[in-house]
């Protein structure tokens, strides 16, 4: 069985609008301020009265009442890392969806229009989500009361999410796991409404296209803000300056379209871990390092990695090579190759396991990309990857007598190009929807933007690269930040990593508030700021005495506060670390 259901992203509904300017007196907000448009009906989803014990610090009694409670949890956390005069409104039901045994459509969300040309618009003729456009404009660009239904017109609000109620509701769905309602993100066998929640809303606020990826159109003749990051690699094009044909093949061209926004690019190598590859020692003919997919179960790789003769499965039945039965004779020391299909992935690698391998490769039986290796299965020790079926074939070829390593490549990142920018999930299958708008799951570690809902996930503790692609679109609260990869201090390196935060800032622009103004540094200032960062995770001790050794070289008298670009009134990166 499949634990890592899918979860489809976000599909543009309403053409792109210019937007209509009305007098409004902008709000002075902390942060965001996002809230619930409830549009169930009495006795039902948010309002369902069934009674439930509090679980994972949601003290909820109904079985509504901690939805509402999950839903405010999430909003709360992305408002505390994000800035709008302007509240953001979202639809919000749990209505049936797809589900299975073992896959399910988890949530969909949208938004309810889209704005161009509008006061506060970086780029003209350019898509925007309103929840952005308000933040940029200033106020809101479609005021109004809350809609009256979902996706009923005025269409006031921002966005919508549905939820889909058949995880409670359905004891066949995901083998009734059901939803869990925890705000500890320990869902484990349930289904983390958290991280759902925090992934819709993400898109919500602009991790997104506006673009049919079937035929590659946008609304009105228009692209929009997230397409002038989508980089193809192959033709060196950006969505936004593509035709709608090129958009439709760039959408399947797997590996090959990334982010190439410079938030994103900077941050990359705070959060992603090293490449995971299955390197062939031997014969000479094949050998190098080819990427895999890590499995969302068994042990994780390591950089020493696990070395052996590779073997083709048998067993014995049906297609033989698919190890969807016990294996045929002994694979004791062994990794396995196997063929996906006809089974879970877990099911493949427990009867390897059981036959006595050491490792498991599961080969594509689609021409482009890696086996997304979901599952969730505590008996398997053993790591287990997915492989193009391209290198699966070259590896065929040479058995017997393939040797090869599982292991992490320290000297590549997972899941970027040669310049660190993140790979975008190109689906040649076309079957997410909006498939663009995630992260490729060969990124490791997994991120809270991939397709598929990750048991590893913890959005309440972290949201990796996804606020910074959010700063990429516009929600960037430093303007022209410093990117550079060390922080400095006047013309003193101090050895510290460059970070950027959850709003866009680096580590490097809340230091230049300290010298603005003058060329001398206010070393109170620096010490307050460190402080923060190291008090929220982002920077060590070793770290501030760094920054610190060298502020004393160029500080000034000390000057009270000066304002800060945080998000809020708390440390460093809001909610969200790497």
């Amino acid at each position: 069985m499949s634990t890592r259901s899918r979860s489809v992203g976000w599909t543009p509904i309403v053409a792109c609008l210019a937007a209509i300017v009305l007098a409004s007196t902008p709000g002075a907000l902390a942060g965001a301020t996002i809230v619930i448009n409830n549009v169930d009906a009495s006795g039902v989803g948010f309002n369902d009265p069934t009674p439930v014990e509090p679980v994972g610090g949601n003290p909820g009694n109904t079985l509504g009442e901690q939805r509402r409670i999950v839903f405010q949890f999430a909003a709360d956390l992305w408002g505390s890392m994000l800035e709008s005069d302007t509240e953001i409104v979202v639809q919000a039901t749990f209505r049936p969806l797809f589900c299975a045994p073992n896959a399910a459509v988890l949530s969909s969300t949208g938004s309810t229009r889209a704005l161009a040309n509008f006061p506060g618009a970086a780029y003209a003729d350019t898509c925007y989500h309103p929840a952005l456009a308000n933040k940029l404009a200033g106020f809101d660009l479609t005021p109004g009361a809350p809609d009256p239904g979902l996706l009923e017109p005025p269409f006031n609000d921002d966005m919508f999410m549905v939820l889909n109620i058949a995880v409670d509701s359905d004891p066949s769905c995901l083998d009734g796991r059901g939803w869990y309602y925890g705000l500890d993100n320990n869902a484990s066998p349930g289904v983390d409404l958290l991280n759902v929640m925090m992934h819709e809303l993400a898109h919500g606020l602009g991790f997104a296209n506006f673009i049919d990826e079937s035929d590659g159109t946008g609304p009105v003749g228009l692209t929009d803000v997230y397409s002038m990051f989508t980089l193809d690699n192959t033709t060196g094009r950006h969505w936004n300056e593509m035709t709608d044909a090129e958009r439709a093949a760039s959408a399947s061209n797997v590996g090959r379209v990334v982010w190439d926004g410079p938030h994103v690019r900077a941050q990359a190598p705070h959060v992603l871990g090293p490449r995971p590859e299955l390197e062939i020692t031997a014969p000479q003919a094949i050998a190098g390092g080819l990427e895999v997919q890590p499995a969302g179960f068994g042990p994780p790789l390591t950089v020493d990695g696990v070395q052996a003769e590779v073997l083709l499965a048998n067993d014995g039945a049906g297609t033989t090579t698919d190890a969807c039965e016990p294996l045929v004779g002994s694979y004791a020391g062994a990794i396995v190759l196997v063929d996906r299909g006809s089974c879970t992935f877990s099911t493949k690698t427990a009867n390897a396991q059981t036959a006595g391998a050491v490792g498991v490769v599961v080969v594509n039986n689609l021409p482009v990309g890696l086996p997304p290796m979901a599952g969730d299965d505590p008996s398997i020790v053993i790591p287990s990857v997915g492989l193009s079926q391209a290198d699966g074939e070259a590896i065929r070829t040479e058995l017997p007598g393939v040797q090869a390593v599982l292991d992490l490549n320290p000297d590549l990142l997972a899941g970027v190009d040669d310049r660190n920018n993140v790979r975008l999930y190109a689906d040649a299958a076309s079957a997410l929807g909006s498939a663009i708008s995630h992260w490729d799951p060969v990124a490791t570690p997994n991120l809270l933007l991939e397709p598929v809902n990750d048991s590893d996930i913890r959005a309440g503790e972290t949201v990796d690269l996804t606020s910074r692609l959010l700063a990429d679109v516009g929600w960037d609260e430093c303007a022209d930040s410093d990117f550079a990869p060390m922080v400095t201090v006047e013309d003193c390196e101090t050895g510290v990593a460059n970070q950027v935060l959850d709003n866009g800032c680096t580590i490097a622009d809340l230091l230049s508030v300290c010298a603005e103004g003058s060329s001398r540094i206010d070393l109170r200032c620096v010490n307050e700021t460190t402080h923060r960062l190291v008090t929220d995770g982002v920077l060590d001790k070793d770290d501030k005495s760094a920054i610190r050794r060298c502020t004393v070289q160029f500080r000034r008298p000390a000057e009270p506060p000066r304002g800060r670009p945080w998000t809020d009134g708390s440390p460093g990166r809001g909610r969200g670390r790497p």
